[in-house]
């Protein structure tokens, strides 16, 4: 591991799970922000693998720091790589 990234690894993804429409067809919005957990700055362009609820795959956060995904409803486990 790259020096100076370990900091992301024991860092913090704040995410957050918005639900709506009916039972059968739940949507979600996982939205989030990536930041280093000892000086606070955004992390752009880090991936965040988006694992369980039949899904696997994952997106970069933005240049604050920010990402989000449409996902069904359901239970999800979040890693985090700083590229």
């Amino acid at each position: 591991m790259r020096a100076g990234h370990s900091r992301f690894i024991a860092g913090t993804i704040a995410a957050l799970t918005i639900l709506g429409g009916p039972v059968a067809a739940q949507q979600g919005t996982l939205i989030g922000r990536v930041t280093d957990t000892e000086t606070g700055d955004p992390l752009p362009q880090a991936l965040i693998e988006i694992i369980g609820g039949g899904q696997t795959g994952g997106i970069l956060s933005d240049n604050q720091g920010q990402f989000r995904a449409e996902l069904p409803a359901g239970t999800y486990a979040l890693r985090g790589d700083p590229r």
